[in-house]
């Protein structure tokens, strides 16, 4: 999960078995509001990829845009008793919440995929409006 606006030409094709996402969001605090939008993305990504794979969330400095991609997705994807542990039933989580948009839109074979991250692109347009936004915050 890339969180810069630097793109990376050999992620235009990931290994075979492999995921990957840019949230085009500038460096530092300028751009806090790209990176809002694009929260709901990212957390749908590791949401999506995360229950049997390591996922390496960065970006250019490690300050800001990959470390709040990273806590946001401990503070809803995982036990909060123990920060590694992916939730073990996510149908706990309020009804509506981001399992319940991520998983209802999700491709149904056909659809076309947003890039090669494994989300289909119907989804990631629906995360990065406002139901999105209204679901992180």
């Amino acid at each position: 999960l890339n969180v810069t606006n630097l793109h990376y030409d050999d992620m235009d094709r990931p290994p075979p078995g492999k995921n990957y996402l840019q949230m085009p969001v500038e460096e530092g605090k300028r751009d806090r509001a790209e990176l809002e939008r694009w929260m709901a993305v990212g957390i749908a990504f590791v949401a999506l990829h995360a229950s049997n794979r390591r996922i390496l969330i960065h970006c250019a400095q490690g300050r800001d845009r990959s470390v709040a991609v990273a806590m946001a997705c401990i503070v809803l994807l995982c036990e909060l008793t123990n920060p590694l542990d992916f939730r073990a039933n996510v149908s706990d989580l309020v009804q509506n919440d981001l399992y319940q948009f991520v998983f209802y839109q999700q491709m149904d074979g056909e659809e076309e995929c947003y890039r090669s991250s494994g989300l289909s692109s119907r989804l990631v347009d629906a995360l990065l409006g406002r139901k999105g936004r209204d679901i992180c915050l």
